[in-house]
């Protein structure tokens, strides 16, 4: 899919789901892929909140940081209601390469007795019963390694265009809130989306110029921390 087109089906999306009365709104951050040594490849708008690097304590993991309360506060929302990450159906598939792999979903900067549930919905069977606690096991650590593979518990194989998604119980403010949001993926080259849900003011109607921002750019990002 070109970028035109991604671009197209992301404003279709934000103008469709946000008339006025809603107050959920769906905020596609773009397109990530691990490219090895704490470097990532982004393609989106929101490159001055998207960080990436080691992990702590290691030369292996490539961690992305992305500040969700900057994101969402810079386009007037509310509340940061969950996260989803979706497979692109751009990587390898087969039985020893099922997509991207989730390794580590982290959300810190919220209220400490914040509540995430999980779910999972894709073509990887491995994943499509297990329950909300299973899924939060295999994405709280930084432990993937290579050859991992589902019985090691060590990450979530999203599968072609498989769908992860966290979903807060109460919604977290975001009124001086510092939600900082970290990801990782075991694999490289295996690119994936991210999107933030989020809870707008009423009557919640998406402003032109925060559509507008969603189009997408192309950047390589080095370590920065």
């Amino acid at each position: 899919m070109t970028a035109a087109a991604i671009t197209a089906l992301t404003v279709v999306f934000l103008t469709t789901h946000a008339r006025v009365g809603d107050e959920h709104v769906s905020v596609d951050l773009g397109w990530f892929m691990n490219v090895g040594g704490g470097r990532i490849y982004y393609d989106g708008a929101f490159d001055p909140w998207i960080s990436s690097g080691f992990g702590p304590g290691s030369t292996y993991h490539t961690v992305i940081g992305i500040d969700a309360g900057g994101i969402l506060s810079s386009l007037g929302y509310a509340a940061l209601a969950g996260i989803t990450i979706t497979d692109t159906g751009a990587n390898a598939y087969g039985a020893h390469s099922p997509g991207a792999d989730i390794d580590l979903l982290k959300l810190t900067g919220v209220d400490p007795d914040a509540v995430m549930t999980f779910a999972y919905d894709g073509p990887n069977a491995s994943h499509r019963d297990e329950p909300s606690w299973a899924l939060a096991r295999r994405t709280a650590d930084l432990d993937s390694f290579s050859g991992a593979q589902e019985w090691d518990r060590t990450h979530v194989s999203l599968g072609r265009y498989g769908v992860l998604t966290a979903t807060l119980l109460e919604p977290q403010r975001l009124d001086g809130s510092a939600a900082f949001l970290s990801l990782s993926e075991a694999g490289a080259t295996e690119s994936f989306r991210v999107s933030l849900e989020a809870i707008v003011p009423a009557p919640g109607v998406l402003s032109v110029p925060a559509a507008a921002a969603l189009l997408p750019r192309r950047r390589r990002r080095g370590p920065r921390r």
